[in-house]
């Protein structure tokens, strides 16, 4: 017959208190996770609202419109033209069909609360890889205006 000491009752009860404490512990990790992601799905809420607020209520406007309507003189062929403007489009996350040549660069480009981003990368992504310069980083550091100022820019 088994008999049972003093000692065993007190490692059963060691026993009992740990996997409460490791219960109460996963409660604690399982609920600090469900806020911190709960935190980042209303931050990436308020950023897709802002993504779209941007164009909200335009209609799209063919690449080939805006340059015969907008862009009248401007010394680049209409495929280069094509070329910047979609590149454009892309570094600020944008369809190229919505954007306009008067839009503010700091309007369009929506700042990303849901990570360390700095959106000057955008615009050094379109001078890097739209832009014939030899030093795209120089041109990255100006600060456009419009849109219109960072394809001219790209332009010359």
């Amino acid at each position: 017959m088994l008999e049972y000491s003093a000692i065993d009752g007190v490692i059963a009860m060691l026993w009992v208190a740990i996997a409460l404490l490791f219960a109460a512990l996963l409660v604690v990790l399982g609920y600090s996770s469900y806020c911190g992601l709960m935190a980042f799905l209303d931050k990436y809420r308020w950023y897709r609202h802002r993504m779209a607020d941007r164009v909200r209520g335009r209609q799209p406007k063919s690449i080939q419109r805006i340059l015969e309507e907008d862009w009248r003189g401007v010394p680049v062929s209409p495929e280069r033209f094509v070329q910047l403007w979609r590149c454009a489009a892309r570094a600020m996350h944008i369809d190229p069909e919505l954007m306009r040549p008067g839009d503010k660069v700091d309007d369009l480009i929506v700042p990303i609360d849901i990570l360390t981003y700095d959106p000057s990368f955008d615009i050094l992504e379109f001078f890097s890889g739209c832009s014939p310069s030899d030093d795209p980083m120089s041109l990255a550091q100006v600060r456009y205006e419009t849109v219109e100022d960072m394809i001219n820019a790209a332009i010359e």
